[in-house]
C-alpha cells in the first residue's frame, strides 16, 4: 500500500499521494459506466473504492504518526478474497468456480492464523502478503489463458485488462516484498527510488483498470462469462 509505514517513519513524497489516489481515475470511470458493467467489474469497482478508503485511512494515521500496518493486513485479505471471487465468475465450469471459492476460505484461515502467531497486526506482512500476491498472479494468468482461448477481440475484452492490471500490480508488490529486507537498509535517496518504482507500478495498474472499464462490454449468456464462446 502506498502509505504503509514500517520501522522507518518518513515524510511522504508527492508521488506516493499520486499513487494512492490514482485509483480515483478507474473509480470515476466505473461510476460513469456503472449501468453497463457486468457483475465482475462491479465487484472490482467496490474493491477499488475500498482501496481508496484504505489509502485515506493510512494517510490520516501517518499524519498523526500512528502505525498503519494493520490496515495493510486487512486490505490484503479483502483484496485477495474479492479478486478471486471476481475470477471465479469468469471461469467456465461450476467445479472450477467452487475450487476458487475454496481457495478464499483457505487463505482466510491462513490470514486469521497468522494474526495470532507469526504476523500480528502491528508487524509488517512478510509472509502472508507475498503468498496472496503470488496466488493472484497464478489465478489471473489462468484467467488470461481462458480469455485468450475464447475472446474474439482480446483487447476489447474488459476482463483482459482487469486481470492484466492485477498481474502487474501483484508482480510489482511481490518483487517489492522479495527485496524488502534489502530495501529497508537503503539510504534516504535509494529508499525513495525503490518506493517510487513501487508507486509507479500502482499508477500503471490503475490506468489499466480504467481501460478495462472503458472497453465495450461483451454479452454473456446466463451459463457464465465464457459459456457463449464454448
Amino acid at each position: 500500500m502506498p502509505f504503509e509505514l514500517g520501522r522507518r517513519k518518513l515524510k511522504i513524497p508527492l508521488l506516493a499521494y499520486v499513487s494512492g489516489f490514482s485509483v480515483l481515475i478507474p473509480i470515476a470511470i466505473g461510476l460513469y459506466k456503472r449501468k453497463s458493467l457486468e457483475e465482475g467489474l462491479k465487484w472490482l469497482w467496490w474493491l477499488l473504492l475500498f482501496e481508496l478508503a484504505t489509502s485515506s485511512g493510512q494517510l490520516i494515521l501517518n499524519v498523526h504518526r500512528i502505525t498503519n500496518l494493520w490496515l495493510s493486513h486487512i486490505f490484503v485479505l479483502v483484496e485477495f478474497s474479492l479478486v478471486v471471487c471476481i475470477c471465479s465468475k469468469w471461469v467456465e465450469t461450476p467445479n472450477k468456480r467452487t475450487l476458487l471459492r475454496a481457495v478464499i476460505v483457505l487463505f482466510g484461515l491462513l490470514w486469521i492464523g497468522s494474526r495470532f502467531s507469526f504476523e500480528p497486526l502491528g508487524a509488517p506482512s512478510s509472509y502472508v502478503s507475498p503468498i496472496a500476491k503470488a496466488g493472484l498472479i497464478v489465478i489471473s494468468m489462468y484467467i488470461i489463458f481462458l480469455i485468450a482461448q475464447t475472446s474474439e477481440e482480446l483487447f476489447k475484452d474488459p476482463r483482459y485488462w482487469v486481470v492484466s492490471g492485477i498481474i502487474i500490480s501483484s508482480a510489482g508488490s511481490l518483487l517489492f516484498y522479495a527485496f524488502r529486507g534489502i530495501i529497508d537498509k537503503f539510504g534516504r535517496d535509494e529508499l525513495f527510488i525503490a518506493y517510487s518504482i513501487h508507486w509507479g507500478i500502482q499508477i500503471i495498474a490503475n490506468i489499466i483498470y480504467s481501460i478495462g472499464f472503458l472497453c465495450t462490454q461483451p454479452t454473456h449468456s446466463s451459463g457464465g462469462p465464457l459459456a457463449s464462446a464454448r
